[in-house]
């Protein structure tokens, strides 16, 4: 969950996984930076931003599995597929 104000940005997280570390480490750059001299709006950007890409590698994950399930079922098609796709999809 995220929550900013006009001097203030608070997350916290219920799951294990760390989507802001990519920001913590642009933080910890050499200064100056936009991060920094930008407002707590441009933080809560960048960690929403931080948060979409980490979905990324999952999406593109199940992707790859949908297309190796399609092609098999053109090749030698079995219902268990269709449940398979239907529980990716």
């Amino acid at each position: 969950s995220l929550f900013f104000g006009r001097n203030f940005v608070v997350t916290f997280q219920e799951r294990e996984g760390d989507p802001f570390d990519p920001v913590r480490k642009r933080i910890a750059a050499a200064m100056p930076n936009r991060l920094r001299s930008r407002g707590a709006d441009y933080l809560a950007y960048a960690l929403i931003d931080a948060i979409v890409d980490s979905y990324f590698p999952p999406i593109e994950a199940a992707s790859e599995l949908v297309d190796g399930i399609e092609d098999e079922m053109l090749n030698k098609p079995h219902k268990h597929q269709m449940r398979q796709l239907h529980e990716l999809r």
